[in-house]
C-alpha cells in the first residue's frame, strides 16, 4: 500500500507540473528527482537491509531500542551529509554530466530536494520503528499524511515559486 501512494502521489505531482508549467518542466523535476534520489537511495535502501532486522529484534527492549534508532540516525548523517553537500556543492556540473546544458534550471530544484533528503534520511529511522513494533495502522496514516503534505507543498510550491517551488 506504501508503494500505490508513492507511485499515486508522484504521478500527480508529474501532472501538477505539466499543467501549470508544462513538459519541459516536468522532465526537469524528473531529472532532478532521479538524482537526489540516487545517492540517498542507497543510504535508505542499506537502512531497510540492515538496520530493520536488527530493530525488530529489540523491539521489546525500550533502551537498546533507542540506542540502536540513535546511532542508526547518526551514521545515517555521516553517510548522507558529506554526499549531499558535495551534490549541492556541484549541482549544475553533476546535472549537466547526467544530462545536458538543457537541464541545468533543474539544479535549482536539486538543491531543496537534497535538503529534503537529509530530513529523509532523519525520519526512516522513526518509521521503522513504527513499523517494527508492529503498529501497521499509524505507519498508513504517518505514510498516508506525509504524502498528502508532499502533494499540498508542491502545489503550492508551483503557484508561488514556479518550477523551483516543485523542490
Amino acid at each position: 500500500s506504501t508503494a500505490l501512494m508513492s507511485m499515486g502521489s508522484m504521478y500527480l505531482i508529474r501532472v501538477f507540473i505539466v499543467r501549470y508549467l508544462g513538459l519541459d518542466s516536468a522532465g526537469m523535476y524528473q531529472a532532478s528527482t532521479a538524482l537526489s534520489a540516487l545517492y540517498v537511495g542507497f543510504i535508505l535502501d542499506a537502512m531497510g537491509k540492515d538496520f530493520y532486522p536488527r530493530l525488530t529484534g529489540v523491539a521489546n527492549n525500550q533502551p537498546e531500542f533507542i540506542s540502536l534508532v540513535n546511532r542508526q540516525l547518526e551514521i545515517g548523517l555521516l553517510m548522507a551529509v558529506p554526499g549531499v553537500l558535495a551534490t549541492m556543492t556541484l549541482s549544475q556540473f553533476v546535472i549537466e554530466i547526467f544530462y545536458s546544458a538543457k537541464f541545468v534550471p533543474a539544479y535549482e530544484i536539486l538543491r531543496w530536494q537534497l535538503l529534503g533528503d537529509i530530513l529523509r534520511v532523519v525520519t526512516w529511522p522513526m518509521g521503522y520503528m513504527v513499523i517494527a513494533r508492529g503498529n501497521s495502522r499509524v505507519f498508513f496514516w504517518t505514510e498516508l499524511m506525509a504524502r498528502l503534505s508532499h502533494l499540498l507543498f508542491i502545489w503550492i510550491g508551483i503557484k508561488y515559486f514556479g518550477l523551483i517551488g516543485t523542490g
